[in-house]
């Protein structure tokens, strides 16, 4: 640390002293935006001016609206509508979401759900039922 002595007082110079006053400024504008900001507890719930007349429930069984938030985006990107993809082949609607588990991909959970569903599960024999004749099947289950 490069240290300099001034009007009697030890200060630190060079490169120090120039990233003291960026540290400084850095604190002094974090102050201001939180002065500006208006922020509210994280368990705050609004109890009263709440308009719930034209709330309606969302629902996986309705279509998108064209006031949508999304749907407008997608517009703009230049999406009419038809299926995704450059031959228009893709999917419609959007993807339908639900309770998933959150470390598995978009697509992979409908997957992992066909191959756990308990009608799909099916034991593998093992190398001694394989070999077995039906003498000795019915040997064992008696």
């Amino acid at each position: 640390m490069d240290f300099r002595w001034t009007n009697g007082r030890q200060e630190a110079g060079g490169r120090d002293k120039r990233q003291s006053k960026r540290e400084l400024a850095y604190q002094e504008s974090l102050i201001e935006d939180m002065s500006e900001d208006f922020r509210l507890p994280i368990n705050h719930r609004p109890t009263e001016n709440v308009d719930l007349d034209n709330v309606e429930q969302a629902s996986l069984d309705t279509q998108l609206t064209s006031s949508n938030i999304g749907f407008k985006l997608l517009q703009k990107m230049g999406w009419k509508g038809k299926g995704l993809g450059k031959d228009e082949q893709g999917i419609t609607e959007p993807i339908k979401s639900g309770m998933r588990d959150p470390r598995l991909g978009v697509g992979k959970q409908e997957e992992d759900d066909f191959f756990t569903a308990e009608e799909n599960i099916q034991r593998k024999k093992l190398d001694v039922e394989l070999e077995e004749t039906e003498e000795h099947v019915k040997k064992r289950e008696v």
